[in-house]
């Protein structure tokens, strides 16, 4: 039998009907087939889905190798260049997300409060080279973090998932343009 490369579900969060999607992990290079196989599928049994302010691209970037201190410097990076990701987001999709509940923007929210002493702590740790510590100190740091922010670590560091999730993208069902904020992130 052909191997399944995307899952669909009823999803309640999403009203009328609506179904999540979730394409199986893959390399950035098989993504633009994966996404033309789950497209074309979606539209044959649904011609004109719904792209609602409750839908979104949420992209899980793979952090099951990263150290704690590479974690830190996708956040930092990221703090960095946050604004100008929604105002692509707003630009490709015509959605502002920097406004959605589901999507909140560091910048809006109370996450980043203990940042400074967080990283206090982690170059302590880094210094006598104290992983145990380290991750402890980013766990606690990201545990404290609602789940609906545009970047989500709360699952970076579980052996289970492993990802760091980019949940700014608007809804949509045009794979060149998934394909292309995936290579962005």
């Amino acid at each position: 039998s052909p191997i399944t490369i995307y899952d669909g579900k009823p999803d309640g969060s999403l009203r009328n009907a609506g179904y999540e999607y979730i394409t199986r992990p893959t390399l950035a290079k098989a993504l633009p087939q994966y996404l033309n196989i789950m497209m074309t599928d979606i539209l044959k049994s649904n011609p004109a889905p719904e792209c609602s302010e409750r839908t979104s691209v949420h992209v899980h970037i793979n952090a099951r190798d990263m150290s704690i201190p590479s974690l830190l410097n996708v956040l930092l990076l990221y703090i960095v260049v946050e604004r100008l990701l929604y105002r692509y987001v707003k630009k490709v999709s015509g959605v502002d997300r920097a406004d959605n509940i589901f999507c909140v923007p560091l910048n809006k929210a109370d996450q980043l409060e203990n940042l400074g002493e967080t990283l206090h702590h982690m170059r302590k740790y880094r210094e006598v080279d104290d992983v145990y510590r380290m991750r402890e100190t980013f766990n606690l740091f990201v545990n404290a973090w609602q789940k609906y922010l545009g970047i989500n670590f709360l699952r970076a560091t579980d052996r289970k998932c492993g990802t760091v999730e980019y949940r700014h993208f608007a809804g949509t069902t045009d794979p060149e343009v998934i394909t292309v904020w995936v290579a962005l992130l």
